[in-house]
């Protein structure tokens, strides 16, 4: 089976393992297209009636996989990342929040029935989803999205601005509420035609977070910098990036085993 994944700098740590874990499954071939800050080549998709350029998805003009990817190529399409991602929800509740929260994010409060709407409109202005539906149009192939990482667990700890909405929710009591917000979110998908593949739960703590571990930014490396010392809470490693891919193919392969086509397979 040829699986072809556009990504961000999430999809980074998968395709530094993707070619060891593709060589272990049968017939079975990756490609990774990366979005880098450095890269200079917009990407060009092309199908047998249509072609898109995604001025967003910056290719290095050097990569092994080119900047043009023909979607008749491939047998499944894997979106990874591109602000699909609960760290997006909690910076748009810094300015308009839920009410049902019990914290302050200093954002102004939304009842239910605009709170919901604005989760909506948060997510669907995101690159992820801008690709989501052009690449939907322009294929009837399956197409899966990968969320970017939930934040690394030391965030809902660390002082500093950065990360005080996470410190408040935790402190409130309000993980488990935006989990749900989340996953309303990827509930959607497949009303689309897209199915989600949640991170697994062997890299997830308490629903919401990354164990501190599998993230770059790790507390016991804050030298000057390094990925802690910057903040970034976002960025995993390859362990997180192998365990992640093996879940994706694994239910890849399921999928097209069943004959599931266009995203309306059960969920993961």
């Amino acid at each position: 089976m040829r699986i072809c994944f556009i990504g961000n700098s999430h999809l980074g740590p998968m395709a530094a393992v993707s070619g060891a874990v593709a060589s272990s499954l049968p017939d079975t071939e990756v490609a990774n297209y990366i979005s880098r800050t450095y890269g200079t080549v917009p990407l060009k998709v092309i199908s047998e009636s249509d072609a898109e350029v995604f001025p967003f998805v910056k290719i290095d003009g050097k990569s092994g996989a080119g900047s043009i990817l023909s979607l008749d190529d491939w047998d499944a399409i894997v979106v990874v990342g591109f602000g699909f991602s609960l760290i997006r929800l909690v910076e748009r509740w810094g300015q308009f929040q839920p009410d049902s929260l019990n914290a302050d994010l200093g954002g102004h409060y939304l009842v239910p029935e605009f709170s919901d709407g604005n989760d909506n409109e948060c997510i669907d202005s995101s690159q992820a989803v801008r690709l989501l539906r052009r690449l939907r149009e322009m294929t009837a192939k399956p197409i899966y999205l990968v969320p970017a990482p939930l934040p690394a667990e030391w965030a809902a700890v660390r002082e500093g601005d950065a990360f005080s909405s996470y410190r408040k929710l935790r402190e409130a009591g309000d993980e488990r509420r935006a989990v749900a917000a989340f996953d309303s979110q990827l509930r959607r998908l497949p009303g689309r035609r897209i199915k989600p593949i949640r991170q697994p739960q062997s890299l997830t703590r308490g629903g919401m977070w990354t164990p501190s571990e599998y993230c770059l930014g790790r507390p016991e490396d804050a030298a000057e910098g390094s990925f802690y010392a910057r903040g970034d809470f976002y960025h995993m490693n390859k362990e997180f990036g192998e365990v992640y891919l093996r879940e994706i193919l694994r239910t890849v392969i399921a999928d097209s085993d069943s004959g599931s086509r266009d995203g309306e397979a059960k969920e993961s």
